[in-house]
């Protein structure tokens, strides 16, 4: 499932691991989950097909979020999530993953009323299960 191929990447990636261990988390922070973490939501999957024939393939989209108490910390577990993910390729949680593009990066945001701050990436991932 490429759901627990990306949470898998992001938790074994040692640079992310070394900030946030194993805290990352499916659409939103559980109660009592502590910070910094990372969240991620399914936009979607879709079938990849040619002309010609179906390879097998499939292409999923995900907003991926790093969350932390300063902003610091949020650009710095940002920043080393989108290098473990640009460009990744390999098997992962048995998964093939062909592909890993960045659309959308270092979108930015803060919560006032829980003192959070947000940076956002959206990914799509090419993938054969």
């Amino acid at each position: 499932m490429i759901k627990n191929a990306l949470r898998s990447k992001i938790i074994n990636d040692a640079a992310v691991s070394v900030i946030i261990e194993n805290k990352v988390y499916p659409l939103h922070l559980p109660q009592g989950g502590e910070l910094p973490c990372v969240l991620y939501q399914s936009k979607g999957t879709k079938p990849l097909t040619l002309m010609t024939n179906d390879p097998g393939y499939s292409q999923a989209s995900f907003d991926i979020a790093a969350y932390a108490k300063d902003y610091d910390t949020c650009v710095d577990l940002a920043t080393k999530v989108k290098a473990a993910l640009e460009r990744w390729k390999g098997v992962e949680a048995g998964v093939t993953v062909l592909e890993c593009m960045i659309d959308v990066a270092d979108t930015e945001d803060y919560e006032p009323d829980l003192e959070l701050y947000e940076s956002q990436m959206t990914i799509t991932v090419h993938y054969q299960e």
